[in-house]
C-alpha cells in the first residue's frame, strides 16, 4: 500500500505497482468540486483522478479516497459535485471535517486578532486544539455558510448518496 496522486496514474505504472505487490493505495482527493479543489490550491484534474481511481480498480488496487468537508466555498452545489465523484468512482465513504490546524495557510487566512472569520464570538484557541481529534467528528469550527446541523446533516446525506 502506499499514497498517491489519482491524477498522475498511467496503465504502465498501475501495472508495475500490482506487480511489484501493491494491493491498495490512499488518495486524498478532498473534494470532488472545481471551485472547492481551487480554494483548496490542490491543484488536482478531476477527470484524470477518476481514470486513475479507475485504473487500480482494474488492476486489482483497492482505492481509498479521502474526502473533507466543509472547506471554504464549500455550497450544495460543491457538496452534490463530490457525491457525483464518490459515484463515478464507486468511492463513496465517509467524510472528513475540515479541521485548520494552527500556523498552516488555511488557518493563517482564517484565524486573525482571535477571531475565526464569520464568527462573531471570541474564539477560544486552546480549547480548539484540545478537542482536535477524530476529523470525523465535527468540533465547531464552521467554515461554511450551513449551520453546524445542516453541515452535519449534509455530511451524512453525502456519505449516503442522498444529496
Amino acid at each position: 500500500g502506499g499514497h498517491a496522486r489519482a491524477d498522475m496514474l498511467d496503465k504502465p505504472t498501475v501495472k508495475l505497482l500490482y506487480e511489484s505487490g501493491c494491493r491498495y493505495l490512499s488518495f486524498g482527493i478532498e473534494s470532488g468540486s472545481p471551485i472547492i479543489l481551487q480554494n483548496m490550491n490542490k491543484k488536482l484534474n478531476i477527470e484524470k483522478a477518476i481514470d486513475g481511481i479507475k485504473l487500480c480498480k482494474d488492476y486489482g488496487i483497492h482505492p481509498n479516497v479521502t474526502y473533507i468537508i466543509g472547506y471554504l466555498g464549500e455550497t450544495l452545489e460543491t457538496l452534490k459535485e463530490t457525491s457525483s465523484f464518490m459515484e463515478k468512482t464507486g468511492t463513496r465513504n465517509r467524510m472528513f471535517f475540515i479541521m485548520p490546524l494552527p500556523n498552516t495557510v488555511l488557518w493563517n487566512n482564517i484565524y486573525k486578532n482571535g477571531k475565526v472569520i464569520g464568527t462573531t464570538k471570541q474564539f477560544d484557541l486552546e480549547e480548539y486544539i484540545i478537542s482536535l481529534g477524530n476529523a470525523y467528528d465535527f468540533v465547531g469550527l464552521n467554515l461554511t455558510d450551513f449551520s453546524d446541523n445542516d453541515l452535519i446533516d449534509l455530511k451524512n446525506r453525502c456519505e449516503l448518496g442522498a444529496l
